[in-house]
């Protein structure tokens, strides 16, 4: 039997904003990127994929989910960096 982690408080009320259907499409994405063979530093190339499938006024956002849903913060921040976002993302966990 495979052993679940269970979700922080922040996951719980992020899960709560946006549904289970959402947060578990999203959180099987993240789980996937995060457990697969890194091709780039923190994988960053995955993050920076899956961001650019989102409106560029979006990806903060997205962004910002990603971390609390388990994604590697610098991966991330590297990605959107790349994608040209200056804006820093929020220290929420």
């Amino acid at each position: 039997m495979a052993k679940t982690k269970s979700l922080t408080d922040v996951q719980k009320r992020l899960k709560d904003a946006i549904g289970d259907k959402d947060f578990n499409k999203f959180k099987s994405m993240i789980d996937s990127i995060e457990t697969s063979m890194p091709t780039t530093k923190n994988h960053y190339g995955r993050y920076m994929a899956l961001l650019s499938k989102f409106p560029a006024d979006k990806r903060l956002v997205y962004a910002n989910f990603f971390i609390v849903m388990g994604g590697n913060r610098q991966g991330i921040s590297d990605a959107l960096s790349i994608v040209g976002h200056k804006k820093k993302l929020r220290k929420l966990m």
